[in-house]
Protein backbone atom coordinates (compact mmCIF):
# COMPACT_ATOMS: atom_id res chain seq x y z
CA UNK A 1 0.00 0.00 0.00
CA UNK A 2 0.97 3.72 -0.68
CA UNK A 3 2.16 5.48 2.19
CA UNK A 4 -1.11 8.12 1.69
CA UNK A 5 -3.36 5.31 1.43
CA UNK A 6 -1.68 3.87 4.95
CA UNK A 7 -2.51 7.20 6.18
CA UNK A 8 -6.03 7.47 5.01
CA UNK A 9 -6.55 4.31 6.72
CA UNK A 10 -5.33 5.52 9.81
CA UNK A 11 -7.18 8.37 9.78
CA UNK A 12 -10.22 6.73 9.09
CA UNK A 13 -9.89 4.24 11.97
CA UNK A 14 -9.00 6.92 14.70
CA UNK A 15 -11.37 9.63 13.43
CA UNK A 16 -14.60 8.09 11.62
CA UNK A 17 -17.79 6.45 12.51
CA UNK A 18 -18.38 3.17 13.89
CA UNK A 19 -21.06 3.10 10.36
CA UNK A 20 -18.00 4.23 8.58
CA UNK A 21 -15.35 1.51 10.08
CA UNK A 22 -18.63 -1.22 8.71
CA UNK A 23 -18.75 0.13 5.56
CA UNK A 24 -14.47 0.17 5.26
CA UNK A 25 -14.67 -3.52 6.18
CA UNK A 26 -17.71 -4.41 3.91
CA UNK A 27 -15.37 -2.46 1.10
CA UNK A 28 -11.96 -4.29 1.89
CA UNK A 29 -13.79 -7.61 2.21
CA UNK A 30 -15.50 -6.85 -1.42
CA UNK A 31 -11.83 -5.70 -2.71
CA UNK A 32 -10.26 -8.96 -1.24
CA UNK A 33 -7.08 -6.93 -0.43
CA UNK A 34 -5.39 -9.66 1.45
CA UNK A 35 -2.36 -6.59 2.12
CA UNK A 36 -4.95 -4.64 4.10
CA UNK A 37 -6.00 -7.31 6.37
CA UNK A 38 -2.36 -8.22 6.66
CA UNK A 39 -1.51 -3.98 7.43
CA UNK A 40 -4.51 -4.13 9.80
CA UNK A 41 -3.60 -7.56 11.67
CA UNK A 42 0.11 -6.06 12.34
CA UNK A 43 -1.32 -2.72 13.67
CA UNK A 44 -3.46 -4.85 16.25
CA UNK A 45 -0.41 -6.50 17.35
CA UNK A 46 2.11 -3.75 17.48
CA UNK A 47 2.42 -1.25 20.71
CA UNK A 48 0.60 1.53 18.87
CA UNK A 49 -2.33 3.68 19.95
CA UNK A 50 -4.62 1.18 22.22
CA UNK A 51 -7.79 2.66 19.97
CA UNK A 52 -6.31 2.45 16.41
CA UNK A 53 -5.46 -1.31 17.67
CA UNK A 54 -8.92 -1.89 18.95
CA UNK A 55 -10.17 -0.25 15.83
CA UNK A 56 -8.23 -2.49 13.54
CA UNK A 57 -9.16 -5.86 15.03
CA UNK A 58 -12.98 -4.00 14.62
CA UNK A 59 -12.81 -4.02 10.88
CA UNK A 60 -11.07 -7.61 10.93
CA UNK A 61 -13.49 -8.61 13.21
CA UNK A 62 -16.70 -7.52 11.48
CA UNK A 63 -15.43 -8.35 7.68
CA UNK A 64 -14.52 -12.03 8.95
CA UNK A 65 -18.03 -12.52 10.38
CA UNK A 66 -19.42 -11.56 7.04
CA UNK A 67 -17.45 -13.33 4.73
CA UNK A 68 -17.44 -16.58 3.27
CA UNK A 69 -15.31 -19.38 5.37
CA UNK A 70 -12.93 -19.04 3.03
CA UNK A 71 -12.09 -16.13 2.98
CA UNK A 72 -12.92 -15.44 6.77
CA UNK A 73 -9.85 -18.11 7.37
CA UNK A 74 -7.84 -15.50 5.64
CA UNK A 75 -8.52 -12.84 7.54
CA UNK A 76 -8.24 -14.31 10.98
CA UNK A 77 -5.30 -16.14 9.94
CA UNK A 78 -3.88 -12.68 9.15
CA UNK A 79 -4.95 -11.91 12.66
CA UNK A 80 -4.09 -14.84 14.70
CA UNK A 81 -0.87 -16.15 13.06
Amino acid sequence: MRHDDVQTLAHLLLYATAESRRQLAARVLDEGRAEVWALLATTARSREDPVLRARCVEVLGLAAAAAEARQAELILSALLG
